[in-house]
């Protein structure tokens, strides 16, 4: 799931050409997000949480989308397994 949820928000920081210019942490959540993205399991977790800390989630600025992904990444990390 959470895999999932990286790859949609790797989609989106792809197709935007403003990306790194969005937020004051938008090109740091874009390089974590690709390491996310090749990180083992355990790895994957804790990046896709330090990806959750630094998104905003209410941001009008960002895309529709990206906000969505960003509320599912925040909903998903709080389930405990």
């Amino acid at each position: 799931m959470l895999r999932g949820l990286l790859i949609d928000l790797r989609r989106w920081i792809d197709a935007d050409r403003r990306w790194d210019a969005r937020f004051d942490r938008a090109a740091l959540t874009r390089r974590t997000t690709m390491l996310a993205l090749e990180a083992e399991p355990g790895g994957l977790y804790d990046l896709a949480n330090r990806i959750r800390a630094d998104l905003p989630t209410n941001d009008p600025e960002l895309p529709a989308p990206v906000r969505a992904v960003a509320r599912h990444l925040a909903e998903a990390l709080s389930t405990r397994r």
